[in-house]
């Protein structure tokens, strides 16, 4: 190998220049390793700036991200109903730590009204308040009832009374009858039957849901009975045989009828309240408060001759003759007589060749088979039947039980079974007050009245009078006292009843006298002791 040996640098520069000619030789960079080195180290102080330039950016960028806050481009919408969120990014676009510092102030938004609203926000000293709208776009929903439906009749019916609720947002519904664009608040029907309407629901903000809804229109039951009872103590008595139901749809509804309390003591005398009700197959429901007065059975009977109560105004269990028509208050005689019609009857007597009798008579006792009438001897004469006519236009056959041998009195009987049932509740016994019969003087000045009842159950005549003597004396067929008085009597008179204004029996009619002119009854003690004889009963007399 040869070696060569340079001294500067121009030579160096040659020689390698001349060497480099020279096949098989390696050229040596002419730098020394100090330079290179320099070299190294300026690159990498400028990819470390590269870097460092890159970083900073980076981190300028990422802090904008973090902290950076602007309004959103879009219009900010909310559904109504739905909750405005308080969390900034539902209203600017923010990074991650501006989110936790701005604080949205929802004060002045209403979330349950539609409209526009301001939310004030503010970040590092800049105004971000956004404008927000809440909007209504959902129409309302129904809720139904379950079906079917209900109404009384000539009731009013509310839209809300149809659906069970309307669910929506606002809570400004209005919820109307539909009628042909006629909107309704109230309907009402009054025929029973099956009915269908529209019912429409509006929200505030213009949101409209329609409806069809079907139901059913009924009548109400309707309890039938007394608000006051009358039961003699020691009764056994079921009181809802006492009371009647109907309805025009499930008709009578009286064995449906229920009374609490169910179990009443009747054992002893007191007042207590029942209370009656009833429910027919629509659910509608009739109630009724009733006072029960448990009394001894005279007690009860002494209310009923006094008038203060009556089969009319009261239900009375046990009395001793709740028939009784008791006293009577009208200060017109004629109306007084109008309410006795239930106590009289007209008779007719057959003869012979189509003809008859007729006569006049009175209802004295009501059992539970047979209707007791009083008249005169001479209009039965001495037939065994009659036909008896009531002020209902019915007509019976009535049987003469017998007669009286001192005084012009007989007994007739009709069985109850060949008249309408329950035909005992329409009419009534003649009021005996025998006390105050006997307490009578030819000096109290009584006026009296007759009527005479026609056989269509029309008043053929009404007659009124004084009474002249209460045991006057009758010369004429029977030697007895007689009561005189001064009302006209004319042919079918005879068997009459003859009340005093009260409606109180006095007498009974059997004859006048044209010269001198004078009238007759048969006195009521004699009246009351005939009736006992023929029949072996004993009236009830106060």
């Amino acid at each position: 190998m040869k070696i060569f040996n340079f001294s500067d640098k121009e030579k160096l520069q040659s020689g390698i220049d001349k060497l480099s000619n020279v096949p098989g030789l390696i050229r040596i960079s002419e730098k020394t390793p100090d330079a290179a080195k320099r070299k190294i180290n300026k690159k990498r102080l400028a990819i470390f700036l590269g870097a460092a330039a890159c970083f900073l950016a980076g981190l300028i960028y990422t802090v904008y991200l973090l902290f950076a806050a602007k309004p959103l481009k879009e219009e900010i919408v909310f559904e109504l109903g739905e909750p405005v969120p308080s969390e900034a990014c539902a209203y600017l676009d923010a990074g991650p730590i501006a989110r936790l510092l701005i604080k949205p102030d929802l004060s002045e938004v209403t979330e349950t009204r539609p409209g526009e609203y301001n939310v004030p926000m503010s970040y590092m000293g800049r105004d971000l308040s956004t404008a927000i709208t809440i909007k209504d776009t959902i129409p309302p929903e129904f809720i139904y009832k379950d079906a079917p439906l209900y109404f009384p009749a000539d009731a009013d019916i509310m839209p809300t009374d149809l659906i069970f609720a309307v669910k929506d947002a606002d809570k400004s519904v209005t919820v109307n009858f539909d009628g042909n664009l006629i909107e309704e608040s109230r309907i009402r029907f009054s025929a029973p039957g099956s009915h269908s309407v529209w019912i429409v629901a509006k929200d505030s903000s213009g949101n409209t849901s329609r409806t069809i809804v079907d139901f059913i229109v009924d009548t109400l039951p309707s309890i039938s009975v007394h608000e006051n009872f009358y039961i003699a103590a020691g009764s056994e008595v079921s009181l809802t045989d006492y009371a009647r139901a109907t309805d025009d749809t499930d008709g009578d509804l009286s064995g449906r009828v229920t009374v609490f309390p169910e179990d009443c003591d009747f054992s002893g005398e007191g007042e207590f309240e029942v209370f009656f009700s009833v429910t027919d197959s629509c659910g509608f429901t009739d109630k009724r408060s009733v006072t029960v007065h448990v009394m001894d059975p005279e007690d009860i009977q002494r209310l009923i001759g006094r008038g203060i109560i009556s089969r009319e105004n009261a239900t009375i269990i046990g009395a001793i003759n709740v028939y009784d028509i008791g006293l009577i208050s009208n200060e017109n005689f004629e109306d007084t007589l109008i309410d006795l019609m239930p106590t009289v009857v007209h008779i007719e007597v057959p003869e012979s060749a189509g003809t008859y009798k007729i006569g006049s008579g009175y209802i004295t006792e009501i059992t539970e088979d047979a209707i007791y009438i009083l008249t005169n001897r001479h209009v039965v004469a001495q037939e065994d039947e009659c036909d008896v006519y009531f002020y209902t236009t019915d007509c019976v056959k009535g049987s003469v039980i017998g007669t009286a041998d001192d005084y012009d009195v007989a007994v007739i009987k009709v069985k109850l079974s060949d008249l309408p049932p329950h035909f005992e509740n329409i009419i009534s016994t003649v009021h005996i007050d025998l006390t105050y019969w006997e307490n009578l003087s030819d000096n109290h000045t009584v006026h009296l009245g007759l009527e005479k009842l026609a056989r269509d159950g029309t008043i053929d005549h009404y007659t009124y009078g004084l009474l002249i003597d209460k045991e006057g004396d009758f010369q004429y067929f029977e030697p007895h006292t007689q009561t005189q008085i001064s009302i006209r009597l004319r042919p079918g008179d005879s068997g009459s009843a003859v009340f005093d204004a009260r409606g109180r029996l006095i007498c009974m009619a059997f004859g006048y006298s044209i010269s001198p002119e004078r009238d007759w009854g048969v006195p009521l003690d004699e009246i009351v002791e005939a009736y006992e004889d023929i029949t072996g009963r004993d009236l009830y007399t106060y």
